[in-house]
């Protein structure tokens, strides 16, 4: 093990000679093979196969030598192995696949060929229920995409979390790939076990364009995610309010809107029928409004003085105009006339300038 380990081939090639136990492992379970496959070294391994070698050996975490090739792509390894009767459906500890790894690392025709030898497309981590699709999306890797769910990979699954494969491709504002999952017959309006909507969530990780593909997909201008309407998402930053969907769901990702894309977005959901007096149901973070207190944090009726709840898109936008995110709005002047669109936008759009938050 420690002459693989060491890519040491010589050695290993004497003590093969020599008839050692080739499948015998270190206290961790990485055999002479793991170690081969890690380095992705064919020779070496060839040797170990032809030697008696177990390719579905283990190490203590479940990891195999595919599990290696396929993290490292190499489509030589995983067919040597699959050839010497590796396991294409042998799973992690943590229920992650070779499948899946491959998926990550962007080999198609790795992929194909675990596919080919019966590994399993919809099989998922047993921590955060992600597949093998959700990894090519997050990548992304497009043609693995394509090829997984002509192998009947499902749309329609959801991570633990909630999250489901449009929001992977919403995070990295993937209109293609949202494209071809949507053309699997999934719902653009389809919302994840805890409500969260594609289209705010989009809204939410900064992508403009493929919000507004949503738009012209059907998709609901009136949804919500964690509290937060599609048109709050588009008004202003509504991360502070999206602290506790975030610690459930793990990042959002993407980037932030700047104030012309803002105003898009804002027009093209009136537009749509967004509600310009939805009121958001979440509680923001309150400590963030305490470390400004040059903005009124403790100043009756001001950020920090309650939860938030209540707060409209209006409300929203003229915050995003005057608290810690306004930065932006100040080093480039012509965004500030963007923000300032965005307030008569909502206004005109029949936004109440009298409600409050609770």
């Amino acid at each position: 093990v420690t002459a693989a380990a060491n890519q040491d081939r010589a050695t290993v090639e004497t003590l093969v000679a020599e008839g050692i136990d080739v499948n015998v492992a270190r206290a961790d379970g990485a055999t002479a093979l793991l170690w081969a496959t890690h380095w992705d070294d064919l020779e070496t391994v060839d040797l170990l196969l032809k030697a008696g070698a177990d390719p579905n050996a283990a190490d203590d975490h479940g990891v195999t030598p595919l599990e290696r090739a396929a993290e490292n792509a190499s489509l030589g390894m995983v067919e040597r192995l699959l050839a010497d009767g590796a396991s294409a459906d042998k799973a992690q500890d943590s229920g992650l696949t070779p499948l899946m790894t491959a998926a990550r690392t962007g080999n198609v025709d790795v992929v194909r060929a675990l596919i080919d030898s019966g590994a399993p497309v919809n099989a998922a981590t047993a921590e955060t229920n992600s597949t093998a699709l959700m990894w090519a999306l997050s990548a992304p890797h497009p043609s693995i995409v394509r090829l997984l769910l002509e192998q009947g990979a499902d749309a329609t699954i959801e991570t633990t979390p909630g999250f489901t494969p449009l929001m992977f491709a919403a995070r990295n504002g993937d209109i293609a790939m949202a494209e071809t999952l949507l053309a699997t017959g999934i719902d653009v309006n389809t919302r994840s076990k805890d409500g969260t909507h594609v289209l705010p969530f989009a809204i939410a990780a900064g992508r403009t364009d493929f919000a507004l593909f949503l738009l012209e997909r059907g998709a609901d201008p009136n949804s919500w995610m964690g509290g937060v309407s599609a048109l709050h998402a588009a008004a202003g930053g509504v991360s502070t309010w999206l602290e506790e969907w975030t610690r459930n769901h793990g990042r959002i990702g993407g980037g932030r809107l700047n104030p012309r894309g803002r105003l898009t977005l804002v027009e093209a959901l009136l537009a749509s029928g967004a509600d310009p007096n939805a009121r958001i149901t979440s509680s923001a973070m309150l400590m963030f409004y305490i470390g400004y207190p040059k903005k009124g944090a403790f100043e009756t009726f001001a950020p920090g003085t309650g939860d938030l709840r209540g707060a409209t898109p209006l409300w929203v936008a003229a915050f995003e105009m005057n608290g810690a995110p306004s930065l932006i709005y100040s080093v480039i002047p012509s965004f500030q006339n963007s923000g300032v669109e965005v307030l008569h936008a909502l206004i005109a759009g029949g936004a109440d300038v009298s409600l409050t938050t609770d």
